[in-house]
């Protein structure tokens, strides 16, 4: 639906989905321990799990235009037809659990000649934060850049939700993200970044809250033979640390 400056998306799904079940000693009912997503049903007990699920899923975007600034504001909430209980690992603390989960952000960007910013700040059942805001540059035709930051608590989830993170799922990480691309002559580009974070909280395999930084450093030159990459630096550090 759209009028004007302003635009409305609804939208609804059910469908089923695979996951792996433990039982409820006191209640004797099926809990969801984990979702199915790697797409295989190879053994009997991937084939089990197939489809056991069923999941409700409905929400809404609202959108506001004007020349070039925009803002949204989303809200999406799913059901289960079995609760949630992750396994009892300290880093599933956080984990979602029972039959609903709900997810609120708000979006904006807006572009002054070579500036871009954007940004999203999402909330979830719990009123657990993330935030992710960045700038994109052009501050000649030879030269762009790039920053990001992310703070995105240890308690916040999110089902289905992918960002610019170290972590394979948007929870428990604060960055910086710095990038610049140098184009000085029609067939020569050098790109290089410089990415640091840190994980306030325990992961799968980590027992601590840990930290790493990750830098690039590349060169291209750009021929009637296509791209050939002349030097390429990629240095990745994990830091560890051993303190709550």
């Amino acid at each position: 639906m759209e009028k004007g400056k302003w635009q409305t998306i609804v939208f609804g799904s059910f469908r089923k989905i695979s996951a792996s079940f433990n039982t409820d000693t006191l209640t004797k009912q099926d809990i969801i321990s984990s979702f199915e997503t790697s797409g295989y049903h190879r053994t009997k007990s991937e084939n089990e799990d197939r489809n056991d699920v069923m999941q409700t899923a409905f929400g809404g975007n609202i959108n506001f235009r004007q020349d070039n600034f925009r803002l949204g504001m989303n809200v999406i909430h799913y059901h289960f037809s079995n609760s949630i209980q992750k396994q009892n690992e300290p880093y599933n603390l956080f984990a979602i659990t029972g039959n609903n989960w709900t997810n609120a952000s708000s979006d904006c960007s807006y572009t002054y000649h070579n500036f871009h910013l954007f940004g999203e700040f999402a909330i979830d059942k719990n009123l657990a934060k993330a935030t992710v805001d960045g700038l994109l540059m052009s501050i000649n035709s030879n030269v762009d850049v790039s920053v990001l930051y992310r703070n995105i608590s240890k308690n916040y989830q999110a089902l289905y939700a992918d960002a610019f993170t170290e972590n394979a799922n948007p929870n428990n990480e604060k960055g910086l993200y710095t990038g610049i691309s140098l184009h000085p002559l029609t067939n020569w580009r050098a790109d290089a970044f410089f990415d640091l974070y840190k994980f306030p909280w325990l992961k799968y395999q980590v027992d601590a809250p840990s930290s790493g930084r990750d830098y690039f450093v590349q060169r291209m030159s750009i021929g009637a033979r296509g791209i050939d990459i002349l030097m390429q630096f990629l240095i990745e550090a994990i830091l560890i640390s051993l303190t709550a």
